[in-house]
């Protein structure tokens, strides 16, 4: 099973070595994560699996029997990547999904209700900064109208990247299932942090951090740079660094107040205008990203900000681009799970994913989990993102175990 499991990945990848230095660029509904989806679909039927493709691109492969109950169990993750990402975000957990059917395959285990590994597509925000078009979809949770004329980087559209993989841009709606076509679903995934490495190799998600995304805006006041008294500014840039540093600060003194669920925020876009050498700054525009599976601490936070940026001398506006509450887990499926890991290890972690993934979409409509395998030193969305193949076959066993306890009736 290893050989097979790295052999996929590599497949799947589109590589011959798991690990380049230049990392991969497989973006949402490029041509690259759609020759990735045909290997999916290659190795899919390769193991017998009748594989259907929805109205947006996602990938369904499905061991159909003749059960009176036809409600799919789930599995699966996405095939893209960010810009310079690495091999195991996502495409780890649709080859384990995969694997976990070899697995009952080869062992002859026969499924009452039908099995389904399912490929989504774009689950990164990169490209077009929303996330989880594919689940989303799915889901019934797409907003065709606010997504149509989202830009990437070169100018194009969300709906043109669509259509240039032959989608059809009226008919992404249809891709919605209906709630009694899918009886649960699950989801593994490299953890994104450090606390399962050195620890154990699998941990069970009770729930996904989800962000308020922030965009504010600093109207000061253009000026010469050489001309303008430093006690006649407005300076736009300088009232953002204390807004910058207002975000740090004040993230740690939640932090020390000991919550369960911890706080994070970023300030990770910065545009300053006109953003000429002579030119004291008259306008910027702050992008913070702010996240916890604690929805209060989120609020805590965006409210005083609101509060301190009523205190500088310029028109500071702060708006919410993005306010998603944080999703818990199906209960029941986490301790089954857990329940079934402890089989066979002394410790299995109860985690909260601190960041979003496909599962939270799936979630809002069907019973869903997750399972986390180690990344090393925590590291992903880069070249240097490594999980140990080893680890991605014992998950796979985990989903194999899944599929098995949901598909009796």
């Amino acid at each position: 099973m290893l050989s097979w499991v790295k052999d996929k990945m590599l497949q799947v990848n589109l590589v011959e070595d798991l690990h380049p230095k230049e990392g991969f660029y497989r973006l949402g509904f490029t041509d690259l994560e759609t020759k990735a989806h045909a290997h999916f679909v290659q190795i899919a039927e390769e193991l017998g699996l009748k594989v259907y493709e929805d109205e947006i691109g996602n990938k369904m492969a499905r061991w159909e029997t003749d059960c009176e109950d036809q409600r799919y169990v789930s599995s699966g993750s996405h095939l893209d990547t960010v810009s310079g990402g690495g091999a195991y975000d996502g495409a780890a957990g649709v080859v384990a999904s995969l694997a976990a059917i070899k697995l009952l395959k080869d062992e002859g285990f026969k499924p009452e209700r039908p099995l389904e590994v399912i490929c989504f597509r774009l689950e990164e925000a990169d490209r077009f900064g929303v996330s989880t078009i594919g689940s989303k979809a799915m889901a019934g949770l797409f907003d065709e109208n606010s997504f149509a004329h989202l830009k990437d980087a070169n100018g194009i559209t969300l709906k043109e990247a669509v259509e240039s993989q032959g989608y059809k841009w009226e008919h992404v709606k249809n891709a919605e299932r209906d709630t009694n076509d899918i009886y649960s679903f699950y989801e593994l995934h490299i953890e994104q942090g450090k606390r399962l490495e050195g620890i154990t190799d699998l941990g069970v998600v009770d729930a996904v951090t989800c962000p308020i995304r922030l965009e504010v805006t600093i109207e000061g006041e253009n000026g010469h740079t050489g001309t303008t008294l430093m006690t006649e500014r407005r300076d736009a840039l300088v009232i953002a660094s204390h807004i910058i540093q207002e975000v740090q600060e004040e993230t740690l003194r939640i932090n020390r107040e000991e919550h369960k669920y911890p706080l994070m925020a970023t300030v990770s876009q910065i545009k300053s205008f006109p953003n000429s050498i002579s030119v004291i700054p008259g306008k910027v525009v702050l992008g913070i990203d702010i996240r916890s599976v604690d929805d209060h601490l989120k609020e805590r936070l965006v409210n005083h900000l609101e509060k301190m940026s009523s205190t500088f001398d310029a028109d500071i506006s702060v708006v919410r681009k993005v306010n998603t509450s944080s999703v818990f887990l199906d209960e029941g499926i986490r301790e089954t799970m857990r329940k079934e890991i402890a089989k066979t290890r002394d410790t299995v972690p109860v985690l909260e994913s601190r960041a979003g993934h496909d599962v939270m979409n799936m979630q809002k409509k069907w019973p869903s989990g997750m399972l986390f395998i180690p990344c090393r030193d925590g590291i992903s969305h880069s070249p240097r993102e490594y999980a140990e193949i080893e680890h991605i076959v014992e998950g796979a066993k985990v989903i194999a175990a899944y599929y098995k306890l949901k598909s009796i009736v």
